[in-house]
């Protein structure tokens, strides 16, 4: 039996897994990809927080911008 019969048997049988999938694909993966881009702004901010106080530091004259 190919796979893809074998998985539509299993929906058809068990509704439940359908309704696991539907919560997966509708609140799961928007949440991961929500999270991953909020995780890559983050490190941006952080980055330029660090380079903006290191600037800073080099207008005020303490010490030679190295952090």
């Amino acid at each position: 039996m190919s796979s893809v019969y074998m998985i539509s048997q299993m929906f058809l049988y068990y509704p439940s897994f359908l309704f696991l999938l539907y919560i997966y694909v509708v609140f799961i993966i928007p949440l991961k990809s929500s999270l991953s881009i909020k995780r890559y702004w983050l490190s941006i901010k952080s980055y330029l927080e660090k380079d903006y106080l290191r600037f800073i530091d080099f207008l005020i004259g303490r010490g030679d911008g190295k952090r």
